[in-house]
């Protein structure tokens, strides 16, 4: 970036000193940050009291022009564009992790079926066995005794079936860290555990500041 400053120049601030030339003073942005300035005035460029012609200094470094007005370099640079970029591509991201919850919240609720299932049945043939020897016989034991068995064993197998909703939970928030970030590739900052819907209100980023769209 190239500017101008003085009183007809294209700094941030406003110069009316009348000491100050119309075009007093060029500055060139270099691309290690630092800055270049250029004297194009009559009253004269300082740096530290010592008046210049041609200077590389930082942000920081304090120039006078003319005999009067001292300015921080970085204060006379005109404040960088705002970075657009659109956030539509996280509504994807969002309801892709929205739909992995609730397949992992389905396998979950289906393995405590097969949990309950057999262990429901066992004590209900084991609770029937007695009264049915009563009405029926004793041979009835012959049937009911192995049905409990069998039970019980499909409720042991079951119950050793591992539960790996937590650790897909985990995972599937670890991904959407990755994915649900600012576009902005100079921040990828995470945006935040909430619906794209709320997300999608917010007009920039809270990091960098880059001002965000709802379309490509």
């Amino acid at each position: 970036m190239e500017i101008i400053v003085g009183k007809q120049g294209q700094q941030r601030v406003k110069i009316n000193d009348p000491a100050v030339s119309r075009k007093h003073l060029k500055i060139t942005t270099l691309p290690d940050g630092k800055f270049k300035l250029e004297d194009m005035s009559a009253n004269g460029t300082f740096v530290n009291g010592i008046r210049i012609k041609e200077k590389v200094v930082s942000g920081d470094t304090i120039v006078q022009l003319g005999p009067n007005s001292m300015y921080r370099v970085s204060d006379l640079m005109p404040p960088p564009p705002v970075k657009v970029f659109s956030i539509k591509h996280l509504e994807q991201v969002w309801e892709e992790y929205e739909r992995q919850l609730e397949t992992i919240q389905e396998e979950r609720q289906n393995i405590g079926k097969k949990r309950m299932l057999p262990m429901m049945l066992s004590m209900g043939s084991g609770a029937l066995a007695p009264i049915l020897a009563a009405m029926i016989g004793t041979e009835t034991l012959c049937i009911t005794l192995p049905i409990t068995a069998i039970c019980l064993i499909l409720y042991i197998v079951a119950y050793n079936q591992k539960d790996t909703g937590f650790e897909q939970q985990k995972e599937a928030k670890k991904k959407l860290i990755q994915k649900y970030v600012c576009p902005n590739p100079a921040c990828q900052r995470f945006v935040g555990m909430q619906d794209y819907a709320i997300l999608s209100q917010m007009p920039a980023c809270p990091g960098c500041k880059s001002k965000w769209v709802k379309h490509y």
